[in-house]
């Protein structure tokens, strides 16, 4: 059976930019990981957060070439569901009520991520909003749900910098390029 790997919002974008910041080193991997994904290597997912990121994403510009990068991308047609958070998640969308064990863990997860988070004090300014002030949290607890392997994303400023304590909590976070060793591995 072939590992699964979820993709961050943050690989999308990279991908999908004509100029990128991004280290080429990792923007390489997650090209070598699509290449893996073809030859059925690998698997691909994306989750349900992302259309919400996709959603917010300011450049009609930019989310046509998200759409374009995409619709080239071998990834899995479902989104790897959520948990459904009243004033985020869409009626008719993949997010499941949450079983006991599932809130537990969003509750680690966000704690982690954001632990100063209260969704009662959140104001009004559009940059706080419930659904990018949680995204983080809501990609990895739909990861998590998900059984894949890894998570690999670009963001070093709030993911991959807790590693070690959502390692902790068996979820592998890591960069593309770590993701592709992962699979050359196995």
């Amino acid at each position: 059976m072939a590992l699964r790997f979820t993709l961050d919002t943050t690989c999308v974008i990279a991908m999908a930019k004509t100029e990128s910041g991004n280290p080429p080193t990792e923007l390489d991997a997650i090209a070598r990981l699509i290449d893996m994904a073809r030859a059925g290597r690998v698997e691909l997912q994306l989750t349900a957060s992302y259309d919400r990121d996709f959603d917010r994403y300011r450049s009609p510009e930019g989310r046509s070439r998200q759409l374009e990068w995409l619709s080239n991308v071998p990834v899995i047609p479902e989104r790897a569901s959520g948990l459904f958070v009243i004033g985020v998640s869409v009626l008719d969308g993949p997010d499941v009520i949450a079983s006991d064990e599932d809130a537990a863990m969003y509750e680690r997860i966000r704690s982690i991520l954001d632990p100063d988070f209260n969704g009662n004090l959140l104001s009004d300014d559009p940059s706080s909003r419930l659904a990018k002030r949680t995204s983080d949290a809501d990609h990895l607890i739909a990861h998590w749900r998900s059984g894949a392997t890894a998570f690999a994303t670009l963001d070093s400023s709030t993911i991959l910098v807790h590693r070690g304590a959502l390692q902790q909590l068996r979820l592998s976070v890591c960069w593309p390029s770590e993701a592709v060793a992962l699979a050359d591995d196995a």
